[in-house]
């Protein structure tokens, strides 16, 4: 049959390419079964690190203090201001006594909410559940106690607060705390009885809390973006918690433990922004940077323009003939034999790399 269809040549011929075409044929088939069978098989992934559409940016000092005092301000401020007439825009509107303190207490609690966030990081879902019964403060420190099941992780902790933030939250709830007499302080909910006083909130976070964030950054002259494009919202100030934190010089697992992180790699890449650290002084003030920085260009053999600081001996650059001996002492008695002198250059004749452990040294 060889010798019928062409001889054995034509049939070596074939047996070396049908397998290369029968593999190509296979192929297509395959990645057209593929694409048919599965349309997302053949899509490339790509790189999510790389295109970050939300990237959040850590608040400066100045720029904190500008909104907590925005925050505190606005409730009253937008009541007092005039929406028409004459006097528009200006905060010359009536009004009463009674709305007007109502008005004071709800841009302090604001601000109270914010300086929470601030100097714990908590998440707003996980301050929303804080009650009264969770805030501890006693001579050891002030506390308060998170629930298992109101923590993102589930396991619940202890977080300290600040002896600061301690006080004004201990005169937030001595204020607000429901009497049995309604002379004897500010209840702030006419329908809680004094029974149900330490399972109320510890501070009334507002569902709308991100537009009424918003509000509070144009007041106080806060960009939402900066330069980077990074932006700033309510569960950005947990950004400002950990780069403050990282910017104290604190350990990792320090910085881990108070973001409750499961690992450091979470704090570090999504919520330490490098912004805060001035990275320029800290360059500067490498141990090297003074020896660095006073250096000689040389041409040497094989390279151009090759940098060689001025730590290398003078000498080293000399010829043979023009290097100076070294005098190194012997370790011996001074008297057994003379100083070794010592050149720069090495010696370039050929020895053995090692010798029997018979033989003289």
């Amino acid at each position: 049959m060889a010798t019928a269809c062409g001889g054995n040549r034509l049939r070596c011929t074939y047996e070396k390419h049908l397998p290369e075409c029968l593999g190509g044929v296979l192929q297509l088939g395959r990645a057209v079964f593929e694409t048919f069978a599965n349309p997302v098989a053949r899509v490339s992934q790509v790189n999510e690190r790389a295109d970050r559409r939300h990237q959040r940016r850590s608040l400066k000092l100045d720029e904190i203090e500008r909104l907590l005092d925005a925050t505190e301000r606005r409730p009253l401020l937008e009541a007092l201001t005039v929406r028409r007439g004459k006097n528009i825009g200006k905060p010359l509107a009536n009004v009463r006594p009674d709305v007007r303190d109502r008005l004071v207490r709800l841009g302090r609690e604001r601000r109270l909410i914010y300086s929470v966030l601030l100097c714990t990081g908590l998440r707003k879902a996980e301050l929303t559940s804080i009650t009264v019964n969770q805030f501890h403060n006693d001579a050891a420190g002030a506390l308060i106690e998170l629930h298992a099941a109101d923590e993102k992780n589930g396991n619940g902790t202890l977080i300290p607060i600040g002896p600061d933030l301690a006080d004004q939250l201990q005169e937030w709830i001595q204020e607000t705390t429901p009497a049995s007499s309604p002379t004897d302080t500010i209840r702030i909910d006419a329908t809680e009885s004094p029974d149900d006083s330490g399972n109320r909130p510890l501070l009334r976070v507002p569902a709308g809390l991100d537009m009424i964030f918003n509000r509070d950054l144009e007041l106080a002259g806060i960009e939402k973006l900066d330069g980077r494009g990074y932006v700033t919202d309510t569960h950005g100030l947990r950004t400002t918690f950990c780069s403050m934190l990282t910017a104290t010089g604190l350990p990792l697992r320090m910085i881990q433990l108070a973001m409750r992180h499961g690992s450091i790699e979470t704090s570090m890449q999504h919520y330490a922004d490098p912004a805060i650290h001035d990275l320029h002084s800290a360059v500067s003030a490498l141990p090297l940077a003074e020896q660095i920085g006073h250096s000689e260009r040389v041409h040497a053999k094989g390279t151009s323009n090759q940098l060689v600081p001025v730590l290398v001996p003078d000498w080293y650059k000399l010829s043979p003939s023009e290097a100076p001996p070294v005098n190194l002492p012997h370790f011996g008695s001074p008297d057994a034999q003379p100083p070794l002198a010592v050149t720069s250059w090495p010696d370039t004749r050929k020895a053995p790399l090692s010798c029997a452990d018979t033989e003289a040294f």
